[in-house]
């Protein structure tokens, strides 16, 4: 039985300039926001200072153990350890405004019997609390499935891995990867939520040396495009205990259990990993997962049992374990839970839960909503919160309208009262569902995150395939489609005081072009086909797409998404060498070509169709290719590479083994190589970006 209590006792510690505006009630009936006795925990554990005084505020809140006092008492760089507080009240809170950047306080909770120094009794509870720099206001992006695409098991690619060398779809998801990172970039986006424990399977722990290769490289990407990676530690919480076999609730409530000694294990990895690397900039432990606590999902799964129920307290008993564990990993970044809005019942499904008889549906009032909210977020330094228009999360408590954002406002006036930080770590229009370039709701969310400067922001989602590599979402995030987002975007960016992005004048920077289908290799459709180019530019504009067919101009697209169909059964019977080429509204332009099989039979009986690789005795690498390109032969042999067009570029002889060829000088574009020795003559390519 959870324990009842009066709300207004708690509001007085927890939130002493809400209690003024807001309708609280006297009894709520919900479980208390304080129900373990003996604790001490803070509104903050890394707390950020002020550019202004140097210093940070974050509230100590403790509980006894039944005993008549408590007394608290806090160690600083001094090393003194001093009384901060004492009471004989079962909850008392305390606010902490002197921590320093860069400097580390220690707290103790003792049961006393009475104020003095030497009546201390037992030591029940410590924490450790870290001044970090000031936290700059910034909206970000979501990204979730960037990891995949770099390792190359993206839901695009139907979640077959391969070597991305080896598979043409998860070449071109890397690609895509790479293209949405430089994307956020000239959009003004300061980081980039991630699903960073790869969604469907355990790789970083079956397939270990790719992963974290491909992690390797995802985070240096950002680096160079200084965006700061936001890692969501625990992004699908079902998959640990799905890949071993246990149920839900085991792997919530059982520290012992083999899935969460798995997650643990991973969490460990990437943190020991990455903790030094600037481009982290706080974790995240989940992904909404306090919308299924309470809820009878083992049920609604036809009584499959990983999906077995829990509860929030259970939940936050998994909260208080794996906050614990990354804060002694990494005290000095924050950490967000990734919650979603609580349901709009849901403290009275805290109360029973849907499993249990009696399950009282009535939506929560102002001040339940604001202790479901505070207690689900106990142990974590941020609040999160995923606003969305289509499911009414955004109306309620007087809140009208599907575009009405005033939620978001409501929840930073919360977070504000008790000494939390707000991260809008999704929001998005769900109403309409149809394509809107305009995202009326998410433009008002904007608008609150600029007047109430909210810390942390970021919409859902860019540039996400989730079926393939070319069909997009109605809510996708695009440069080229959703410039009237972006444009606020970066308006609001500016507007909380970052640096704008920084223009190029005059613009040389060449737009970004990807032959998202058919890949390298395929055969087509006869007698249509379609190919689906995915495109974007710095300047967020596309002045026009080109598709080219063995070197002769076919057709012209002008508007998102691109798509430029053609007859096939007209092609000569060889293998097409299809060319995009994307022009941006200052005149350059970027080439992708691939070949691809019309009959199944190559031109010639010569394969044009190795990416990359190894192909009989013959290497070349890297492709794409940027300065230098290298040939590998076992044998002497001619090279002649020539372009699209047929005509030779350069010729070379080699003796053998390996040859540097300079191609910085090259045009971007796709390239012919064939090598000519004295049995044999291959044909290779490659791509000069």
């Amino acid at each position: 039985m959870k324990t009842k209590i009066n709300f207004l006792t708690v509001a007085m510690f927890f939130l002493p300039s809400l209690i003024q505006v807001l309708p609280f009630g006297k009894d709520l009936g919900c479980a208390s926001c304080f129900a373990q006795s003996g604790e001490l925990y803070a509104s903050l554990y890394a707390v950020p200072v002020s550019a202004g005084t140097g210093l940070g505020t974050t509230n100590i809140q403790w509980t006894s153990n039944g005993t008549s006092f408590t007394q608290v008492w806090v160690k600083g760089a001094s090393g003194i350890m001093q009384l901060f507080a004492a009471t004989i009240a079962t909850i008392a809170s305390s606010p902490a405004p002197w921590i320093e950047q860069g400097g580390k306080c220690t707290f103790y909770l003792f049961s006393a019997t009475g104020y003095a120094t030497a009546d201390t009794v037992q030591r029940m509870d410590s924490l450790d609390i870290f001044g970090i720099a000031p936290i700059q206001p910034r909206v970000g992006i979501n990204k979730m499935d960037l990891l995949e695409q770099y390792y190359g098991n993206g839901s695009s690619c139907n979640g077959a891995f391969s070597p991305v060398t080896q598979n043409p779809c998860t070449a071109v998801a890397k690609r895509m990867g790479k293209k949405a990172i430089l994307d956020a970039k000239y959009m003004g986006a300061g980081y980039i939520r991630v699903d960073v424990s790869d969604y469907r399977m355990a790789f970083w722990h079956t397939d270990s040396v790719n992963f974290w290769n491909a992690m390797d490289e995802m985070i240096n990407d950002l680096t160079a495009s200084d965006i700061k990676l936001v890692p969501s530690l625990l992004f699908n919480t079902y998959q640990y205990p799905q890949f071993t076999g246990t149920d839900f609730h085991t792997f919530v409530t059982d520290s012992n259990s083999l899935a969460s000694q798995y997650a643990e294990s991973f969490i460990k990895m990437f943190i020991n990993r990455y903790k030094n690397n600037p481009t982290i900039y706080f974790y995240e432990l989940t992904n909404e997962m306090n919308i299924s606590a309470d809820i009878d999902t083992y049920s609604m799964t036809g009584n499959d049992s990983l999906y077995a129920n829990y509860t929030t307290d259970e939940m936050n008993g998994f909260n208080k374990r794996f906050t614990k564990l990354i804060r002694n990993l990494d005290p000095t970044r924050l950490i967000s839970s990734g919650y979603g809005f609580p349901r709009t019942c849901g403290c009275h499904l805290w109360q029973i839960p849907e499993w249990e008889s009696g399950t009282n549906w009535t939506s929560d009032t102002r001040a339940e909503y604001i202790q479901d909210l505070m207690y689900i977020h106990k142990y974590f330094d941020i609040v999160s919160v995923h606003p969305y228009n289509g499911n009414n999360d955004n109306q309620r408590f007087g809140f009208t309208g599907i575009y009405n954002a005033g939620m978001v406002d409501f929840t930073k006036q919360i977070t504000d009262s008790c000494n939390k930080l707000l991260y809008i770590g999704e929001f998005g229009d769900q109403v309409p569902v149809s394509f809107d370039s305009i995202w009326p709701y998410s433009q008002n969310v904007l608008s609150y995150i600029q007047s109430d400067s909210i810390p942390f922001s970021s919409p859902w989602i860019l540039e996400f395939y989730p079926g393939d590599t070319y069909n997009a979402l109605p809510r996708i995030i695009d440069p080229v489609y959703t410039a009237p987002l972006i444009n606020k975007i970066m308006t609001v960016n500016l507007a909380l005081g970052n640096s704008p992005v920084a223009p190029v004048v005059p613009d040389t920077i060449k737009p970004q072009c990807i032959i998202a289908f058919p890949f390298a290799g395929n055969t087509f459709n006869i007698p249509y086909d379609t190919v689906y180019p995915i495109v974007s530019d710095n300047s967020l504009s596309i002045n026009r797409v080109e598709l080219w067919l063995n070197g002769v101009y076919h057709s012209t697209s002008t508007t998102w998404p691109y798509k430029l169909p053609l007859r096939t059964d007209t092609l000569p019977n060889c293998d097409p060498l299809v060319m995009v080429r994307t022009y941006d509204n200052s005149g350059n332009y970027k080439d992708d070509s691939i070949v691809i099989h019309k009959t199944g039979t190559p031109c010639g009986g010569t394969s044009l169709n190795n990416i990359a690789g190894n192909s009989g005795d013959i290497t070349v690498y890297p492709t794409p290719a940027t300065d230098i390109l290298i040939i590998e032969t076992l044998q002497k042999a001619t090279i002649e590479i020539t372009n699209i067009q047929g005509q030779l570029i350069k010729t070379i002889a080699t003796t053998g083994n390996k040859t540097n060829i300079d191609v910085s000088a090259f045009p971007s574009g796709l390239y012919l190589i064939k090598v000519k020795t004295e049995n044999n003559i291959s044909v290779k390519k490659f791509i000069k970006e």
